[in-house]
């Protein structure tokens, strides 16, 4: 969709750009870009509308009237409103004497490109964080009680890979953090991790299996499982112990 040469947002805004371009020409010219054929979430169903076949199922779009909305001729038009006919003392510092010719000055920027800049500041910032999801079902679209949509539920069930995640937690299992992260959050418990103590010359999987094996005394196998890039701890009291231990 946001591909930055021949994503479905970018052919858009070219397709905008030509003088007297419609939703058809722009249906072309997606054609001529996106492999058809090879291309497994992207199908035409018509000469205006598309299905693209997303993660959590696929959606048709009807391209009649992007244009008109992609171009967002909407706060244009307010920034001239509020220019010109508001009058209270917070308009005049929102819509100043001149925005209006200002504006009109640099090309409007289109939806598409705000969207693309607004998901690439999101991915950017969840990069920095350390994200948790609270998984909910939907019963119905109704919104009415005491009324379960087996077809609906299932879809929900299958794309939010809750099976996956059920068959971990059976596993017992239920706590899991990247080795990295627990080495810099409970090396402080053990006298060979400690940063105190001394250097620790190995690595943060060697440094947690040290916490858990030697300093905690916890049963490999049993109380927890060494993973690829994370470890798995099946009792949360003794993920409690451990958060007792590293603030003592």
């Amino acid at each position: 969709i946001d591909h930055r040469f021949n994503g479905i947002l970018k052919i858009l805004d070219d397709a905008g750009l030509m003088p007297r371009g419609t939703e058809k020409d722009f249906m072309a010219q997606l054609g001529s870009n996106v492999n058809i054929e090879r291309n497994q979430f992207f199908q035409p169903c018509g000469n205006t509308m598309f299905t693209i076949y997303h993660y959590a199922g696929p959606v048709t779009y009807e391209a009649l009237g992007f244009f008109g909305k992609n171009k967002d001729f909407a706060w244009r038009d307010l920034v001239e409103l509020g220019e010109k006919h508001c009058k209270l003392a917070i308009c005049r510092q929102v819509f100043w004497d001149g925005a209006s010719k200002e504006l009109s000055k640099k090309r409007a920027q289109t939806l598409g490109a705000q969207y693309r800049e607004q998901l690439k500041g999101l991915m950017a910032h969840l990069l920095q964080t350390n994200p948790h999801y609270i998984r909910t079902i939907k019963p119905n679209d109704q919104q009415v009680p005491k009324n379960f949509d087996q077809r609906r539920v299932h879809e929900q069930v299958v794309y939010l890979n809750l099976l996956e995640t059920i068959r971990v937690r059976k596993g017992g299992f239920a706590f899991r953090m990247d080795y990295q992260q627990f080495f810099d959050t409970y090396r402080v418990v053990s006298d060979e991790t400690h940063p105190e103590m001394g250097q620790w010359m190995g690595d943060a999987r060697a440094g947690t299996e040290v916490i858990l094996s030697k300093a905690m005394g916890f049963s490999g196998g049993k109380q927890y499982v060494m993973g690829q890039t994370k470890v798995f701890i099946a009792d949360p009291d003794d993920l409690f112990t451990l958060d007792a231990l590293s603030i003592k």
